[in-house]
């Protein structure tokens, strides 16, 4: 049986010590800047930075975005007992982690939205 909070034990201590220090918050809102600038340059009719419009800063700062805030939002435990095998995922109340996952998230979306729209063509 691994120790309950983690599927990976080895770096359960690392990811409570990193989750308690606010690095994980601090990580989910710089990965998040390149895109909230882009999509907030947009919507004023600006342009946005030249240095931030790279598709991998964008994309990968809100993948690393979503990624640190759902480490820091979420608790795993597997149980493995002698007839079943039981899997269980809990999700912490961390409001600003919770809004860091969510804005990643809708950025995502608008920019992949935007993408399609500006870029599709009727037939």
């Amino acid at each position: 049986m691994n120790r309950p909070g983690t599927l990976f034990p080895a770096g359960a201590d690392t990811r409570a010590a990193l989750r308690r220090a606010g690095i994980l918050t601090a990580l989910g809102v710089l990965g998040m800047l390149p895109a909230l600038l882009l999509v907030a340059a947009g919507l004023t009719g600006q342009r946005p930075p030249h240095l931030l419009v790279h598709p991998i800063l964008v994309l990968g700062g809100l993948a690393a975005s979503f990624a640190a805030s759902f480490v820091a939002v979420t608790h795993w435990e597997l149980n493995n007992r002698s007839a079943e095998l039981r899997f269980e995922v809990w999700i912490r109340k961390r409001p600003l982690d919770l809004a860091i996952m969510f804005t990643s998230v809708g950025l995502l979306a608008i920019i992949l939205v935007y993408s399609f729209l500006e870029n599709y063509q009727p037939r």
